[in-house]
């Protein structure tokens, strides 16, 4: 080439390795791991909230059930004193009844010699029946049975004469501990002074010794639940030695009563809580072995202690519609959040692929554009290759050196150069 082609146009080649283009977005694979952690996160997230709430949810209804526990023992314990005060208060009155009294002391003055004399047989008889009194005996001074209503009855043990001479020395109404008659059924005595109130001072005649069966009221009144339950029971228990005997009627065990005992080491039973002093809701197991739930106190006035008692399955029953209800919340926030995820999330990703999309095109246009430019521009350019051959020369620059475009791509720069310039150009 000579000098004047040289100067016609720019016949520097560019020197470049790529024409200029918009970056290609790339998308990463870590990006669907996104909404995967996050919705393990959510379900994780709402599973822990539904375990707080249902623990929140079983300790109110474990408390609930207590406070009523607690609520039917107090009201049992109370109606438990008022009847030993009723039936002490009975006893106060026969005691205190003078035309009884009166008629005993001259019937008694005679020898009580048979028959028995009408006042004394229709009082006694009005005082049994009215009060509920399962038997009544007479007994004098010398603690000799000398009248029955009903005459047929076991005989009275040593624990009764031993109440006896009590209630005489002391002058006041006593009253024994539930036990075991000679039928082995349960029992329980109140024993009261016979006084002549006519004269002055006192007279003490003997003593009126008032039997009561514990099952026409006493077990009722303790069996009894004032809502449906499957295992709700009241149980009436006492320390007895180194024992804790169970003192009435169980609902879960037949012929239980007074015949039923635990030892006092026995620390998980409701029943050994209760007769160490303890007060309040407590969990243990019961006679069956099975863990209920009980709230346990004394009775006042009385040395007995009351055990009102639910098994935990049946309290736990109560939980399981909460359970349900909050499983089924919980679900529902998993789903309705995972949703709510893939729509977000699906809009996101239709919104990077619309952007890619629109990146790709522009690079197409752009592309195009610079090929456009560089194929038809004014003045000749031609892309130098890393081995130092001409690569993509435009048509002015191949008119400008008398080659074609495919004669020319075959030639090196150097060939191309004028030998002048080839140092520079090189370097």
């Amino acid at each position: 080439m000579d000098d004047e082609s040289q100067g016609k146009g720019s016949l520097e080649p560019v020197t470049a390795g790529s024409p200029p283009a918009a970056a290609r977005p790339r998308r990463s694979t870590r990006a669907f791991l996104v909404p995967v952690v996050v919705f393990v996160g959510l379900a994780v997230l709402a599973a822990v909230v539904g375990a707080v709430l249902y623990s929140r949810q079983a300790a109110e209804v474990r408390t609930r059930q207590g406070t009523q526990l607690t609520v039917v023992r107090d009201l049992k314990s109370e109606e438990i004193t008022r009847w030993t005060d009723d039936q002490r208060a009975d006893a106060a009155v026969i005691s205190g009844d003078a035309l009884l009294g009166k008629t005993l002391e001259r019937w008694i003055k005679r020898g009580h010699p048979a028959p028995v004399p009408p006042t004394i047989r229709q009082i006694v008889v009005t005082y049994r029946v009215g009060h509920a009194f399962s038997r009544i005996v007479v007994l004098d001074v010398q603690l000799r049975p000398v009248f029955a209503s009903p005459t047929r009855g076991s005989a009275l043990g040593p624990a009764t004469l031993a109440l006896a001479r009590r209630a005489l020395r002391e002058d006041r109404v006593v009253f024994s501990d539930l036990f075991l008659d000679g039928s082995a059924r349960p029992m329980m005595e109140f024993l009261a002074p016979a006084r002549d109130l006519t004269p002055s001072p006192r007279a003490r005649l003997g003593v009126y010794v008032l039997q009561i069966d514990p099952a026409t009221f006493l077990f009722p009144l303790i069996q009894t639940w004032p809502t449906p339950s499957e295992t709700a029971e009241t149980l009436l228990v006492e320390k007895r030695g180194g024992r804790v005997v169970y003192l009435n009627d169980l609902r879960h065990r037949d012929d239980a009563a007074l015949k039923l005992a635990v030892p006092f080491s026995a620390d998980e039973r409701p029943a050994m809580l209760a007769a160490q002093g303890r007060r309040g809701v407590v969990v243990g197991l019961d006679y069956r072995g099975v863990r209920v739930l009980a709230s346990v106190g004394p009775v006042r006035g009385t040395p007995w202690y009351l055990v009102a008692k639910i098994d935990r399955s049946e309290v736990d029953a109560s939980l399981r519609g909460a359970a349900l209800a909050t499983s089924g919340v919980v679900v529902g926030v998993i789903l309705l959040a995972g949703l709510l995820l893939v729509l977000f999330w699906g809009r996101r990703e239709s919104r990077q692929l619309r952007r890619l999309y629109e990146a790709e095109r522009e690079l197409r246009a752009s592309e195009q554009r610079f090929k456009t430019a560089f194929d038809h521009a004014p003045v000749g350019v031609s892309l130098t290759l890393p081995d130092g051959r001409v690569g993509q020369p435009n048509a002015t620059f191949a008119e400008m050196l008398g080659y074609s475009v495919a004669e020319l791509e075959g030639l090196t720069v150097a060939e191309i150069t004028h030998p002048d310039d080839r140092a520079e150009t090189a370097r």
